[in-house]
């Protein structure tokens, strides 16, 4: 099982802190901690998948980028974020809006970090939507393809569910099941192989798929 977004809850009230803290809990792969002020001095800061800040009249919004982490800024009544590229959400909301801001902010960042791929010294070009071999082989990958490598990659080297992929890539879409999991990892194992050769990069181990290489 890949290892769970760890997420900080910030400048929360206890009854409103302790609501998403439980709801993000009880998804399963997401680890919350609340803390009422921000420290970047925070242990393991860098371990963090996302940080939720609710601005109140109070507090100082924190800046986009500084610490390379994604923030969700929660706007309320009396108050807007000073940075305008940032991610908001205005209160009041659903939890389950903010499940999907949250997995849509993640599922982002994944396909960020493709810029640094390297699957046995071939390379994800993001412009192209192909792993580009060393001599210049391009290998073209669906959408699909590219957020199921994007999810895998940021898993490495844990295993991943096949209920997690589905999860995560296609949201539990109705009519979307194992069986469509199957087919796109079989025809993206035949795509994998024509550059690759014999090595294997989609291994499939503890029920799940995991990347290599």
């Amino acid at each position: 099982m890949a290892k769970k977004n760890k997420i900080l809850l910030l400048d929360f009230d206890e009854i409103q802190g302790s609501a998403i803290n439980d709801f993000l809990l009880g998804l399963g792969d997401f680890e919350p901690v609340m803390k009422s002020s921000f420290d970047d001095k925070i242990n393991e800061i860098s371990k963090l998948s996302l940080i939720i800040q609710n601005l109140t009249e109070k507090n100082v919004q924190i800046e986009n980028g500084k610490y390379e982490i994604p923030i969700l800024t929660i706007e309320n009544k009396n108050t807007k974020s000073k940075f305008p590229n940032q991610e908001i959400i205005k209160s009041p909301f659903r939890l389950q809006q903010l499940e999907v801001k949250i997995r849509a902010i993640l599922r982002q960042r994944e396909l960020n970090a493709l810029e640094n791929l390297s699957i046995f010294g071939n390379s994800y070009v993001a412009a192209r939507h192909a792993l580009v071999g060393k001599d210049g082989e391009e290998l073209k990958l669906t959408e699909k393809e590219v957020e199921i490598i994007a999810y895998l990659n940021q898993a490495r080297p844990n295993c991943v569910s096949r209920e997690e992929l589905l999860r995560e890539v296609w949201r539990y879409n109705e009519g979307v099941t194992t069986h469509t999991l199957e087919t796109h990892i079989y025809r993206l194992r035949q795509k994998l192989a024509t550059i690759l050769g014999d090595k294997e990069a989609l291994v499939t181990d503890e029920g799940g798929y995991k990347l290599i290489g």
